[in-house]
């Protein structure tokens, strides 16, 4: 049986309240924890289909379900579980509503990584 709930809030007992949009528009719609390393694997996700290693630390993220535009919004990070300056982008010209791809830096340029995360923001379509 399928069904349907409208809500403009919702209310927690002690808490307070919050409107239903921010939930619509404020919480990731998908993230991937994954290893570029020796392997380019997922960890743990939600809504990444999979993932396609394209060439050293360069890997496209494809979404089970797409963003509604490519205006979404991709906090990053990625360790070899050191300390040793690591970075990573996401190129702009390649936010698709389907996919996107990500791009693991060391202080020397462009590397693998073995620890890398992303979370996208934004409203599905």
């Amino acid at each position: 049986m399928a069904g349907k709930i409208i809500a403009d809030q919702i209310e927690h007992s002690t808490a307070g309240s919050l409107d239903t949009s921010y939930v619509v528009q404020g919480s990731a719609k998908a993230w991937v924890n994954f290893t570029s390393n020796t392997t380019t694997s997922i960890r743990d996700s939600l809504n990444t289909a999979s993932l396609t290693d394209i060439s050293t630390a360069r890997t496209i993220v494809t979404f089970s379900n797409a963003m509604a535009n490519a205006s979404y919004s991709c906090p990053t990070a990625c360790s070899n579980g050191d300390a040793s300056g690591t970075a990573n982008s996401l190129d702009p010209h390649t936010f698709l509503t389907g996919s996107t791809n990500f791009n693991s830096f060391a202080n020397t340029g462009l590397a693998d990584r073995d620890f890398n995360v992303v979370s996208f923001l934004g409203e599905l379509a």
